[in-house]
């Protein structure tokens, strides 16, 4: 424990003292913001300055993402449920980055109905040299969702939204929405489950009977505009 706490502290001090070490294609202060209830994503893709073969490590300063959150994140080449306090990708090379593969951080999350914030904060530098470093936030905030509901008790629904119904279910799930362009299913981790899709009655029929039970989310698209609905497999 001492060690790592020597060696986070050097890594902390050299962050400080100079500029970015990698190269990034979004900046390194990512937020998201929307109405609780939601699943959100957020991706950023680096690699070294002078792209040469780096094997990336990092460790969490900083995690006040709700409890009441489930969440995922993604790095090269690996998947957690929750987040771990340290860890280390697979490393990196020319050839990798001619293939346009690069190092990543991706954060899903799905959270609950309450308005919150949560923050992420990740130390990234390179395992053969710990000053070689710099700081990567997420920032999630949700926002209380305003009931709706007209007088006679049934919601509408606008160009974005949809309905999934049964939830939870055991086999299948009807979706109905405004001139959806695609649907989606996807796991806890954000990877797409392969799912057969129907349309009847004007409804978009999605069968999870192949899926193991737990959560999972109905991503609709429309004009590349996606929304997103939890359904629980039973």
């Amino acid at each position: 424990m001492k060690l790592l706490t020597t060696t986070l502290a050097l890594i902390l001090t050299s962050t400080l003292m100079f500029a970015q070490s990698f190269a990034y294609d979004t900046t390194t202060n990512l937020t998201m913001e929307g109405d609780a209830g939601g699943l959100f994503e957020a991706t950023i893709h680096f690699l070294p300055q002078d792209s040469s073969d780096i094997t990336f490590a990092w460790a969490t300063l900083e995690n006040t993402l709700s409890p009441n959150w489930s969440y995922s994140l993604c790095d090269y080449n690996n998947c957690y449920v929750n987040v771990p306090d340290s860890a280390k990708m697979f490393g990196l090379s020319m050839d990798d980055y001619n293939d346009n593969i690069f190092g990543f951080f991706k954060l899903l999350v799905s959270t609950d109905d309450s308005a919150a914030v949560g923050t992420l904060r990740l130390l990234l530098y390179d395992s053969a040299n710990v000053t070689m470093a710099d700081t990567i936030v997420f920032t999630l905030q949700t926002n209380e969702v305003i009931d709706t509901t007209d007088v006679t008790g049934i919601t509408g629904l606008n160009d974005v939204d949809f309905q999934v119904y049964p939830n939870p279910t055991a086999d299948f799930v009807s979706i109905i929405g405004h001139d959806l362009d695609a649907v989606e299913v996807v796991n806890l981790l954000g990877q797409t489950q392969a799912v057969p899709v129907s349309t009847k009655s004007g409804a978009i029929l999605v069968n999870l009977e192949s899926l193991p039970a737990g959560p999972y989310f109905i991503l609709a698209r429309r004009q590349g505009v996606v929304t997103s609905e939890k359904v629980v497999n039973k």
